[in-house]
C-alpha cells in the first residue's frame, strides 16, 4: 500500500476584490466564500492506491501521489478558475489569524 493523507481541516482567506463571487469545490461539496473571503472546509482521507508488479520487477500500475493530486477547485460563475493540490494548500502563506491566504487575480 502506498501512503495516504489523513482527513484535515482548512481555513482559507481568499484575497480578491469580490471573494463572495467565488466558491470552493472539494470532494463533491461546494463551500461558499464569505464577503470577507473566509471559507472553512475539510479534505477527506486520500489513498495513494496500490502498485502492482509483474514478477516483482515490472510495474503494471502507475502510482499517483495523493499530495500532488488537484483536489480543491476555485470556482466563479460555475467555471473553474484554479485547482490546488494538498501540497499547494500547505504552501499558501499564513495570515495574521492563522488562516492560509489564497490570492485570486481578477483575470482568473
Amino acid at each position: 500500500m502506498m501512503p495516504r493523507l489523513l482527513p484535515s481541516q482548512y481555513k482559507i482567506q481568499v484575497v480578491t476584490a469580490s471573494p463572495e463571487r467565488y466558491s470552493l469545490d472539494v470532494d463533491g461539496h461546494r463551500y461558499q466564500i464569505s464577503k470577507e473571503g473566509n471559507v472553512e472546509f475539510k479534505l477527506p482521507l486520500m489513498s495513494g492506491g496500490c502498485r502492482t508488479y509483474l514478477f516483482d520487477h515490472i510495474p503494471l500500475s502507475v502510482y499517483h501521489d495523493p499530495a500532488k493530486q488537484k483536489v480543491v477547485s476555485v470556482v466563479r460563475n460555475d467555471k473553474m478558475v484554479r485547482r490546488l493540490s494538498f501540497l499547494e494548500l500547505q504552501a499558501l502563506p499564513l495570515g495574521n489569524s492563522g488562516t492560509r491566504l489564497l490570492v485570486v487575480r481578477a483575470n482568473d
